[in-house]
C-alpha cells in the first residue's frame, strides 16, 4: 500500500515537476506535548517515529530504483531514560525498499543533498524542522529553486480513500457511537461541560482512541461559539447542549455534532429551529454524489435554515436576496462541511471547495444556527447536527447513521 502511494506521488510529480525534484517530509521533535506523526509522513510510510526525515528522490520512478533515503537520529541513552525508545525504522528498509541512514544533524543533509535539482516539494507548516531549514537555505544561498508546497501533489491522492482507510474512519465512528450512548444517559440540569466531555473521552479511552480534536461541549448560550473551550458551566434546565466530538484511531478521524435536551425534551420554542438545521442537513446530504462541489452542498443547505430564520422574523426579505447580500452568514457563518482522513480537517487542494468531489472521498455535512443573543422570543443557543458520509459515484453512504438525530428518537432515548 505505502509503495503504491508513494510511487503514485513521484509520478504526479514528475508529470508537474520534472524528475530534478526532491520532496523533504520530517516529523516534528517537539517533545513538550503530545506528538502526533505528521500526517504525510505517516500516510506514506506508516512511520510514527520522532525526528524522522523522509527524502524522495524523483530521478528514480518506483521505490524500487532507490528513490527512497530515511535518516534519522540514533536515540541515546540520556533519551531513553527520559522519554522511553521510539518507533524502531529498520522494518522500513524492506517494506519502503528505502535506505536507512543514521545522522547527529538532519538540517546538515538538506544542504548536501539540493545541487543537481531544480525544485524542491516540502511541508509548508510553520513546525517543520525541514520547512525552517528550507526557506533559510534558499532565500540565502539558492534563490534559483522552485519551493512547491507538498499539499499542492500529495491531496489529490489524499483525499481518495481506499477500502482499508473507510474501514478506519468506521471503526472510529463506531467508537463514537458507543461514547454517545454511554454518556447520554449523563445529560440533565446540574452536570458541568468538563464533566460531559470527560465522561466522553474516557469512553474513547477504554477503547484504545484518543479524540481526534478536543471534545467540544457546549451548553446554553456557550453552543453559539462555534469552537467554544469547554468550560465549568452548568446545564440548566430546558436548554440545548451542543457536543462536537470524534475518535482518532491508528491516526484516522471522525468527527459528529449532535445537539441535545438538558431536560430529555427539546424545549418548545426550540424544536423549529432544531427541525430547520435538520432539514438543511438532509437536503444537502440528497444531493451528496461523484460529479457535485461543496459549495453546490452548501447552497441546497441555505432554503430551509432561511425559510427557519424567516419564520422567526429574524430575516426579511426574499430567499434569493438573502442568499445573494449573504445575511443568512449571522447566523450560519460556516461551510457546509470538509474532508475527513488522517487529520480531521483533511488536506485540500486549491479551489476544493468548488471542484467535483469524486468516489472515495469522506466529507463532513454541518449545518448549524446559532444565536449570540436573545432574540424574538428565543434564547441564545447554537443548533449543530454533522455527519460523516462517503461519497459513492451514483450517491453516498452516511457513515454515522447509528447516531441519532431526530426529535422524537432522542426523547424517547432520554426518557
Amino acid at each position: 500500500m505505502h509503495q503504491e502511494r508513494i510511487e503514485s506521488l513521484i509520478k504526479a510529480v514528475r508529470t508537474e515537476y520534472g524528475d530534478k525534484s526532491l520532496i523533504f517530509i520530517s516529523n516534528n521533535p517537539n517533545i513538550h506535548r503530545n506528538f502526533r506523526s505528521n500526517s504525510s509522513l505517516f500516510y506514506l510510510t506508516g512511520i510514527t517515529r520522532k525526528e524522522a526525515l523522509l527524502i524522495i528522490d524523483c530521478r528514480s520512478a518506483t521505490p524500487r530504483e532507490k528513490a527512497l533515503s530515511i535518516y534519522t537520529k540514533k536515540t541515546t541513552k540520556q533519551q531513553l531514560l527520559w522519554e522511553g525508545g521510539d518507533q524502531d525504522l529498520t522494518k522500513f528498509k524492506k517494506s519502503l525498499l528505502a535506505e536507512l541512514y543514521y545522522v547527529d544533524r538532519l538540517e546538515e543533509i538538506i544542504y548536501k543533498l539540493l545541487p543537481g535539482y531544480e525544485t524542491v516539494i516540502y511541508e509548508a507548516t510553520p513546525y517543520s524542522l525541514v520547512n525552517k531549514t528550507i526557506a533559510q537555505m534558499i532565500s540565502e544561498t539558492s534563490p534559483h529553486f522552485a519551493l512547491i508546497p507538498l499539499a499542492r501533489v500529495l491531496s489529490t491522492l489524499r483525499i481518495i480513500k481506499n477500502r482499508f482507510e473507510i474501514n478506519q474512519i468506521k471503526e472510529a465512528i463506531n467508537l463514537c457511537h458507543a461514547a454517545f450512548f454511554a454518556t447520554l444517559p449523563l445529560i440533565k440540569a446540574g452536570l458541568r461541560e468538563y464533566q460531559l466531555r470527560g465522561a466522553i473521552e474516557y469512553i474513547l479511552a477504554t477503547a484504545h482512541a484518543v479524540p481526534g480534536f478536543n471534545t467540544i461541549v457546549a451548553s446554553g448560550k456557550n453552543a453559539a461559539t462555534l469552537h467554544h473551550h469547554t468550560s465549568q458551566r452548568e446545564f440548566k434546565k430546558d436548554e440545548l447542549v451542543l457536543i462536537d466530538f470524534g475518535a482518532e484511531l491508528n491516526l484516522y478521524n471522525c468527527d459528529i455534532s449532535r445537539t441535545l435536551p438538558t431536560s430529555g425534551r427539546y424545549p418548545k420554542a426550540l424544536v423549529p429551529l432544531y427541525q430547520g438545521v435538520l432539514e438543511a442537513q438532509k437536503e444537502a446530504i440528497k444531493k451528496v454524489r461523484s460529479g457535485v462541489s461543496m459549495k453546490e452542498l452548501h447552497q441546497a443547505s441555505l432554503p430551509p435554515l432561511i425559510a427557519t430564520l424567516k419564520r422567526f422574523k429574524l430575516l426579511n426579505g426574499s430567499e434569493k436576496e438573502i442568499i445573494k447580500n449573504k445575511s443568512y452568514k449571522k447566523y450560519f457563518p460556516h461551510n457546509i462541511g470538509h474532508p475527513l482522513g488522517i487529520d480531521v480537517h483533511d488536506i485540500t487542494f486549491p479551489n476544493f471547495y468548488e471542484s467535483k468531489l469524486s468516489a472515495g472521498t469522506v466529507i463532513t455535512i454541518e449545518p448549524g444556527l446559532y444565536l449570540q443573543k436573545n432574540e424574538r422570543a428565543l434564547p441564545a443557543c447554537g443548533i449543530r447536527i454533522e455527519d460523516d458520509i462517503l461519497v459513492t459515484k451514483n450517491g453516498f453512504q452516511l457513515l454515522t447513521h447509528k447516531i441519532p438525530k431526530e426529535v422524537e428518537e432522542i426523547e424517547e432515548l432520554m426518557a
